[in-house]
């Protein structure tokens, strides 16, 4: 309970700093005044739309393709690691409390680490040069230690989650500055929202596969091979493709 208190009052905080923003985007006024309410026949068109810009911006794409494998990677491990934990009670008996509370400190340092990257984001810019070389260290370094944090004591399990939430807030922060500032305003809604659909699916996905393979193997065995898969994406998409994603990643916003 004090958890999702403390939920509600920081996305209240936020709303309320939301609105008074007084930043005008003419390109949104324009197209509210043609607003005529939802319909599949517009949406799908929206989407389609969404796709083909992305056809035409090879760089995006390679983006887009490389963030729905990861979001399926990285929904398959999210969803096993508390069944981990609750099916395997006797690995943290020299614990003297509950599994799930455990589970739920460890995974609390991520969320520090979080708040740890948002505070290094603020305070330290990243060379524009460097900036495609460092989300290519983040994620791989992200996917090694998703992969094999679960074999670890618990300190240094709580130190893992740590540090993958700090490069988490730099995986996002990098993308998101890149992205928005490269797409002009006129397509940035579609894009947004092609994106969004393209990588939910892959979470989607992600989760039910790992939880039908959870049920046959070990939830670690799982993990490690969704991680492999993600580090084949980075490999043969991001790095593969890099020249591409450079043009994107390494500019000053």
């Amino acid at each position: 309970a004090p958890l999702f208190a403390f939920n509600a009052v920081t996305f209240f905080v936020a709303a309320v700093f939301e609105t008074k923003i007084g930043y005008t985007e003419k390109h949104i006024s324009d197209a509210s005044e043609e607003d005529k309410g939802f319909s599949m026949i517009s949406y799908k068109a929206d989407f389609r739309e969404g796709i083909e810009y992305m056809k035409q911006e090879k760089g995006l794409m390679i983006i887009t393709i490389y963030f729905c494998i990861t979001m399926f990677a990285s929904g398959g491990v999210h969803i096993l690691q508390l069944p981990f934990f609750k099916n395997n009670p006797e690995l943290f008996s020299n614990i003297p409390i509950n599994v799930v509370t455990l589970y739920t400190i460890i995974s609390s340092f991520g969320v520090l680490g979080r708040l740890a990257g948002g505070f290094i984001h603020y305070k330290y810019k990243y060379p524009v040069a460097k900036k495609f070389m460092i989300a290519l260290t983040v994620y791989t370094t992200i996917t090694v230690l998703e992969a094999f944090h679960l074999y670890f004591p618990v300190p240094l399990m709580m130190f893992t989650f740590f540090i993958i939430g700090i490069m988490g807030v730099t995986s996002f922060n990098i993308r998101i500055s890149a992205t928005q500032s490269y797409v002009p305003d006129a397509r940035r809604g579609r894009f947004n929202g092609t994106f969004q659909m393209i990588v939910s699916a892959g979470n989607i996905l992600g989760q039910l596969l790992a939880g039908v393979l959870g049920e046959i193997f070990p939830e670690r065995n799982v993990i490690t091979m969704f991680m492999a898969i993600n580090l084949m994406a980075i490999i043969f998409i991001m790095y593969n493709k890099r020249e591409e994603v450079k043009k994107i990643y390494n500019r000053r916003v």
